[in-house]
């Protein structure tokens, strides 16, 4: 006889001790302070560091908190048609009856609008600096759920020429400090860049392999948690006919692709995988939601992945641009990165890059021109290279042709003198 078979309350115990065990994801809490965090990126090779979608937070009547309904970008849920009929009726308030923003019926409709839109949110992976370690010295990693507070700014940064992807493995990755300031609906989040630019250690990289997989861990609502929801939804959604919710899903399980409304999103920094019930989130009431889509937000999701993509794979859509003869062996279209020409053996994304050979054959033309045109490289990147050294080759030619004028006098042996020592400084010349 086991030892709990006759003890009623250590079974019952277990059982709920059982259902109620902890999550092993990490999530990144934000704390009132100063974190650095990094962008982990993807992986696998050619994937994104983010995963995307749409969360709905509806009030309902059987707990203080709202609940959310989580689908995938692009799909149309129950939710997202019940916001369009508020759409709707908005414009016809505004249009046929000439109401104004500051009618009452059409302010408590933007307030319904605002509140039950879809707020997209990304899961990243993420290693916090202040708390990158676990007990047994690995690196930790952390699962970042970000609301528009936080994935703006970092879109915006790895959208910029300035500082592109923070999620590169690479020397060209950066760190970003977030300053958090105020609670709940007065939360602030400031996103700076580290202009100190760095490369995943070995360590890192060996624990970047085996972060979350956050495609498989984000799941969606089902049909059985859209009619538990909206079952106790607050007014509008009250009145939702819960029959045709379930016809609907079960004529398209998918649920129907169509653009999704613009929104001004809030804050929902916590959406755990499972448990619902215990989202805690930040909220921004007082937004006025947007009723027509802008051409920026239009382009927003082209912008994203581009931000976060491997080099290689921003630089793939370049290859149908007209090639640029810059003299060298390797033209900007066969190796398109910003780096090339810049090959590091001891950076780890410099190991593991498709142009790792014919960067290295390039960094030696790149070397060989900048000694005979006593150009200093520095830390310049691909482009300034070849940029410096068409200035020095022009300079040289300039000088070459001013020598080569005194030909008619008896400097000419010296203008002579000088077209030879032009050709006796380029060995090979380069024809930029």
């Amino acid at each position: 006889m086991g030892h709990h078979e006759d003890n009623p309350w250590a079974k019952e115990a277990e059982d709920n001790a059982s259902r109620g065990r902890r999550s092993d994801i990490e999530n990144m809490k934000w704390t009132v302070g100063e974190r650095t965090i990094r962008v982990c990126p993807p992986i696998e090779k050619g994937g994104l560091p983010f995963v995307k979608y749409i969360v709905h937070w509806i009030p309902v009547t059987n707990s203080v908190k709202d609940r959310p309904i989580i689908h995938e970008v692009g799909a149309k849920c129950p939710v997202c048609k019940f916001v369009s009929q508020l759409y709707s009726e908005m414009h016809r308030l505004k249009e046929e009856e000439d109401k104004t923003d500051d009618d009452p019926q059409v302010k408590k409709i933007q307030k319904q609008i605002s509140k039950l839109r879809g707020k997209k949110t990304y899961d990243m992976n993420i290693i916090d600096r202040n708390d990158c370690q676990k007990e047994d010295g690995t690196i930790k990693i952390k699962r970042l759920v970000a609301g528009p507070t936080i994935w703006k700014p970092i879109l915006e940064l790895g959208n910029s020429e300035k500082w592109g992807n923070p999620s590169s493995a690479g020397d060209r990755g950066y760190d970003l400090t977030v300053t958090v300031d105020g609670e709940k609906l007065k939360r602030e989040y400031t996103i700076l860049p580290d202009p100190d630019r760095k490369s995943l250690t070995d360590e890192e990289v060996k624990a970047v392999k085996g972060a979350y997989n956050l495609k498989k861990l984000r799941k969606f609502s089902t049909k059985q948690d859209y009619i538990d929801i909206l079952e106790v939804a607050k007014a509008p959604l009250s009145g939702i006919d819960l029959k045709k919710v379930a016809a609907g899903f079960d004529n398209d399980k998918d649920a129907e692709k169509e653009p999704e409304k613009p929104a001004v999103e809030d804050d929902n920094d916590e959406i755990p995988v499972n448990e619902a019930k215990t989202v805690e989130k930040a909220e921004d009431d007082d937004k006025e939601p947007q009723v027509e889509q802008t051409e920026e937000q239009a382009k927003e999701s082209e912008k994203e992945e581009s931000a976060f993509s491997d080099d290689e794979q921003k630089d793939e859509e370049k290859t149908e641009e007209p090639a640029v003869d810059t003299g060298f062996s390797f033209s900007e279209n066969e190796i398109p990165l910003d780096c090339r020409g810049t090959y590091d053996k001891q950076d780890a994304g410099c190991q593991e890059c498709d142009y790792k050979e014919n960067c290295e054959k390039l960094q030696g033309e790149f070397e060989a021109a900048a000694k005979e045109y006593k150009v200093d490289l520095g830390d310049m990147m691909g482009p300034q290279i070849e940029q410096a050294l068409a200035k020095a080759k022009a300079e040289s030619q300039s000088s070459g042709k001013s020598g080569k004028t005194g030909k008619s006098g008896k400097s000419g042996k010296e203008g002579k003198a000088g077209k030879e020592g032009k050709a006796g400084k380029g060995k090979r010349d380069i024809p930029f």
